[in-house]
Protein backbone atom coordinates (compact mmCIF):
# COMPACT_ATOMS: atom_id res chain seq x y z
CA UNK A 1 0.00 0.00 0.00
CA UNK A 2 1.30 3.47 -0.90
CA UNK A 3 1.45 6.31 1.61
CA UNK A 4 2.70 9.85 1.15
CA UNK A 5 5.01 11.23 3.84
CA UNK A 6 6.36 14.76 3.29
CA UNK A 7 5.89 14.52 -0.50
CA UNK A 8 7.66 11.15 -0.57
CA UNK A 9 5.78 8.03 -1.66
CA UNK A 10 6.26 4.95 0.51
CA UNK A 11 5.14 1.45 -0.54
CA UNK A 12 5.46 -1.30 2.08
CA UNK A 13 8.44 0.45 3.67
CA UNK A 14 10.06 1.24 0.32
CA UNK A 15 10.70 4.94 -0.28
CA UNK A 16 10.07 5.56 -3.98
CA UNK A 17 13.19 7.05 -5.56
CA UNK A 18 11.80 9.35 -8.24
CA UNK A 19 15.26 10.92 -8.66
CA UNK A 20 16.68 7.65 -10.00
CA UNK A 21 16.16 5.98 -13.40
CA UNK A 22 13.07 3.78 -13.46
CA UNK A 23 15.10 0.55 -13.63
CA UNK A 24 17.11 1.57 -10.54
CA UNK A 25 13.86 2.50 -8.75
CA UNK A 26 12.49 -0.96 -9.61
CA UNK A 27 15.57 -2.72 -8.21
CA UNK A 28 15.33 -0.52 -5.10
CA UNK A 29 12.08 -2.24 -4.17
CA UNK A 30 14.47 -4.87 -2.79
CA UNK A 31 16.00 -3.21 0.26
CA UNK A 32 17.00 -3.72 3.88
CA UNK A 33 15.08 -2.31 6.83
CA UNK A 34 16.45 -2.70 10.35
CA UNK A 35 18.89 -5.30 9.05
CA UNK A 36 16.17 -7.45 7.46
CA UNK A 37 15.78 -7.89 3.66
CA UNK A 38 12.47 -6.44 2.43
CA UNK A 39 10.69 -6.93 -0.88
CA UNK A 40 8.15 -4.16 -1.50
CA UNK A 41 6.60 -5.99 -4.48
CA UNK A 42 5.31 -9.29 -3.11
CA UNK A 43 1.59 -8.83 -3.79
CA UNK A 44 -0.54 -7.58 -6.68
CA UNK A 45 -1.73 -4.76 -4.40
CA UNK A 46 1.85 -3.57 -3.82
CA UNK A 47 2.59 -3.73 -7.55
CA UNK A 48 -0.60 -1.76 -8.30
CA UNK A 49 0.56 0.91 -5.83
CA UNK A 50 4.05 1.00 -7.41
CA UNK A 51 2.54 1.37 -10.89
CA UNK A 52 0.24 4.16 -9.68
CA UNK A 53 3.12 6.07 -8.06
CA UNK A 54 5.35 5.70 -11.15
CA UNK A 55 2.61 6.18 -13.76
CA UNK A 56 3.96 9.50 -15.04
CA UNK A 57 7.33 7.85 -15.74
CA UNK A 58 5.86 5.00 -17.80
CA UNK A 59 5.46 6.91 -21.07
CA UNK A 60 1.69 6.70 -21.37
CA UNK A 61 1.38 2.94 -20.74
CA UNK A 62 -2.20 2.22 -19.70
CA UNK A 63 -1.22 0.95 -16.25
CA UNK A 64 -4.87 0.94 -15.19
CA UNK A 65 -5.45 -1.82 -17.78
CA UNK A 66 -2.68 -4.05 -16.37
CA UNK A 67 -3.68 -6.96 -14.16
CA UNK A 68 -1.07 -6.76 -11.36
CA UNK A 69 -1.60 -10.44 -10.48
CA UNK A 70 -0.75 -11.52 -14.04
CA UNK A 71 2.36 -9.32 -14.42
CA UNK A 72 3.77 -9.66 -10.87
CA UNK A 73 5.90 -12.79 -11.44
CA UNK A 74 7.37 -11.73 -14.82
CA UNK A 75 8.14 -8.28 -13.43
CA UNK A 76 9.87 -9.77 -10.36
CA UNK A 77 11.93 -12.09 -12.61
CA UNK A 78 12.94 -9.09 -14.72
CA UNK A 79 13.78 -7.12 -11.57
CA UNK A 80 16.04 -9.96 -10.37
CA UNK A 81 17.90 -10.03 -13.68
CA UNK A 82 18.31 -6.23 -13.70
CA UNK A 83 19.57 -6.30 -10.11
CA UNK A 84 22.20 -8.94 -10.92
CA UNK A 85 23.24 -7.16 -14.14
CA UNK A 86 23.66 -3.77 -12.45
CA UNK A 87 25.64 -5.31 -9.57
CA UNK A 88 27.87 -7.13 -12.07
CA UNK A 89 28.42 -3.86 -13.96
CA UNK A 90 29.37 -2.03 -10.76
CA UNK A 91 31.74 -4.82 -9.70
CA UNK A 92 33.23 -5.11 -13.19
CA UNK A 93 32.20 -8.77 -13.36
CA UNK A 94 30.85 -10.49 -16.46
CA UNK A 95 27.07 -11.04 -16.37
CA UNK A 96 25.39 -14.37 -16.88
CA UNK A 97 24.10 -14.92 -20.39
CA UNK A 98 20.73 -15.94 -18.89
CA UNK A 99 20.29 -12.51 -17.29
CA UNK A 100 21.29 -10.69 -20.48
CA UNK A 101 18.85 -12.83 -22.48
CA UNK A 102 16.03 -12.28 -19.96
CA UNK A 103 16.53 -8.51 -20.29
CA UNK A 104 16.71 -8.60 -24.09
CA UNK A 105 13.65 -10.86 -24.32
CA UNK A 106 11.68 -8.36 -22.24
CA UNK A 107 12.72 -5.46 -24.50
CA UNK A 108 11.39 -7.38 -27.52
CA UNK A 109 7.95 -7.90 -25.95
CA UNK A 110 6.71 -4.57 -27.27
CA UNK A 111 8.32 -3.30 -30.47
CA UNK A 112 7.66 0.42 -30.66
CA UNK A 113 8.05 3.44 -32.88
CA UNK A 114 8.28 7.13 -31.97
CA UNK A 115 5.46 9.57 -32.68
CA UNK A 116 5.02 13.27 -32.05
CA UNK A 117 2.34 14.50 -29.63
CA UNK A 118 1.63 18.23 -29.62
CA UNK A 119 -1.27 19.20 -27.36
CA UNK A 120 -2.79 22.63 -28.06
CA UNK A 121 -1.56 24.35 -24.92
CA UNK A 122 1.56 22.33 -24.27
CA UNK A 123 4.96 21.66 -25.72
CA UNK A 124 5.54 18.98 -28.34
CA UNK A 125 6.95 15.70 -27.12
CA UNK A 126 7.94 12.34 -28.53
CA UNK A 127 6.20 9.20 -27.29
CA UNK A 128 6.82 5.53 -27.92
CA UNK A 129 3.84 3.78 -29.48
CA UNK A 130 3.45 0.00 -29.62
CA UNK A 131 0.71 -2.38 -30.73
CA UNK A 132 1.53 -4.57 -27.72
CA UNK A 133 -0.78 -4.79 -24.73
CA UNK A 134 -0.08 -2.74 -21.61
CA UNK A 135 1.56 -5.60 -19.66
CA UNK A 136 4.05 -6.33 -22.45
CA UNK A 137 4.61 -2.59 -22.93
CA UNK A 138 5.35 -2.24 -19.20
CA UNK A 139 7.92 -5.06 -19.16
CA UNK A 140 9.53 -3.76 -22.36
CA UNK A 141 9.67 -0.21 -20.96
CA UNK A 142 11.33 -1.36 -17.72
CA UNK A 143 13.78 -3.55 -19.62
CA UNK A 144 14.56 -0.73 -22.05
CA UNK A 145 15.33 1.60 -19.17
CA UNK A 146 17.62 -1.07 -17.70
CA UNK A 147 19.45 -1.27 -21.04
CA UNK A 148 19.93 2.52 -20.91
CA UNK A 149 21.18 2.31 -17.30
CA UNK A 150 23.63 -0.49 -18.10
CA UNK A 151 24.84 1.31 -21.24
CA UNK A 152 25.71 4.33 -19.09
CA UNK A 153 23.06 6.66 -20.47
CA UNK A 154 22.01 7.69 -16.95
CA UNK A 155 25.57 8.18 -15.71
CA UNK A 156 27.90 6.01 -13.68
CA UNK A 157 26.34 3.40 -11.41
CA UNK A 158 27.15 2.97 -7.74
CA UNK A 159 26.32 0.73 -4.80
CA UNK A 160 25.60 2.52 -1.54
CA UNK A 161 28.41 2.44 0.99
CA UNK A 162 26.06 3.16 3.90
CA UNK A 163 25.92 0.73 6.81
CA UNK A 164 23.72 -2.27 5.88
CA UNK A 165 22.31 -0.46 2.80
CA UNK A 166 21.95 -2.56 -0.37
CA UNK A 167 20.58 0.15 -2.67
CA UNK A 168 22.06 1.00 -6.05
CA UNK A 169 22.05 4.42 -7.69
CA UNK A 170 23.02 6.39 -10.76
CA UNK A 171 25.57 8.94 -9.54
CA UNK A 172 24.49 12.56 -9.63
CA UNK A 173 28.03 13.65 -8.59
CA UNK A 174 31.35 12.04 -9.59
CA UNK A 175 32.40 11.10 -6.04
CA UNK A 176 28.95 10.14 -4.75
CA UNK A 177 29.29 7.16 -2.39
CA UNK A 178 25.80 6.89 -0.87
CA UNK A 179 22.28 6.49 -2.20
CA UNK A 180 21.00 9.33 0.00
CA UNK A 181 22.18 11.96 2.49
CA UNK A 182 20.70 9.81 5.28
CA UNK A 183 23.02 6.91 4.39
CA UNK A 184 25.95 9.34 4.21
CA UNK A 185 25.12 10.58 7.70
CA UNK A 186 24.83 7.01 9.04
CA UNK A 187 28.21 6.16 7.50
CA UNK A 188 29.85 9.22 9.08
CA UNK A 189 28.31 8.45 12.48
CA UNK A 190 29.48 4.83 12.26
CA UNK A 191 32.97 5.95 11.25
CA UNK A 192 33.08 8.44 14.16
CA UNK A 193 31.88 5.75 16.56
CA UNK A 194 34.61 3.32 15.40
CA UNK A 195 37.32 6.01 15.76
CA UNK A 196 36.08 7.02 19.20
CA UNK A 197 35.89 3.37 20.34
CA UNK A 198 39.38 2.63 18.95
CA UNK A 199 40.77 5.71 20.76
CA UNK A 200 39.43 4.65 24.15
Amino acid sequence: MANTIRNVEVISGHVVRADQPLAVELVSTLHVRDGVPVDALTTPRELAAWLRVNRSRLDGIATDRIDPAAVLDPLRELRGAVDRLVRAAIAGDPPTSADVERLNTATRRAPAHRELRWPRRDRPRAVDVTPAGPADALLARLAGDAVDVLAGEHGELGACGGPSCVLLFARSRPRQAWCSPACGNRARVARHYRRTKAGS
